[in-house]
């Protein structure tokens, strides 16, 4: 029933290096599950010791990984599977959903292949580059609601940086 209160999930493991939960879907009865990976890396490659240039950096490296992912996922995207990644001030973070059966094979796959993953071709990264900083320079056009969530979000992840910082980079 949709009124039932809704349990919190059960901790199967409790370690130094992971956290395993476990919940049932019993509200709805749909076979999906949700993998949430925290990639944990030294404060100077996306903690309080970032500098503009390593903020550029990562923004890169997300373009780059984006398209190098893309046709790998598309077919799995259709069949109701997805995954995200975020570079936060904690390291890197991926989220794999989808349908239970499928997604451990799914979240290997793409994990192996983020984890094998080198940038070689200079001509995308050229490319990558030029996008980004184009994207950087419309700053100045952008409606003002877009600026304040900017703002907002300079005053809650430290560190943070203006697009104007991150272009010069």
């Amino acid at each position: 029933q949709i009124s039932d209160p809704i349990a919190p999930p059960k901790m199967l493991v409790d370690s130094p290096t992971w956290r395993v939960h476990f919940k049932p879907d019993r509200r709805y009865g749909q076979p999906k599950g949700i993998i949430f990976i925290q990639i944990a890396q030294p404060d100077t490659v996306f903690g309080t010791g970032t500098t503009p240039r390593t903020s550029a950096l990562a923004r890169l490296l997300k373009t780059y990984l984006t398209d190098f992912l893309r046709e790998d996922t598309y077919a799995a995207s259709t069949a109701g599977l997805g995954y995200a990644y975020e570079l936060t001030s904690k390291g890197i973070r991926l989220t794999f959903s989808g349908f239970s059966d499928k997604l451990p094979a799914f979240a290997t796959t793409v994990a192996a292949k983020i984890a094998a993953f080198v940038p070689q071709d200079e001509a995308k990264l050229e490319r990558y580059k030029d996008q980004i900083s184009r994207d950087l320079a419309e700053f100045v056009n952008q409606q003002p609601y877009q600026k304040a969530g900017l703002f907002a979000r300079l005053c809650t992840d430290a560190p943070s940086y203006l697009p104007p910082d991150v272009i010069e980079e």
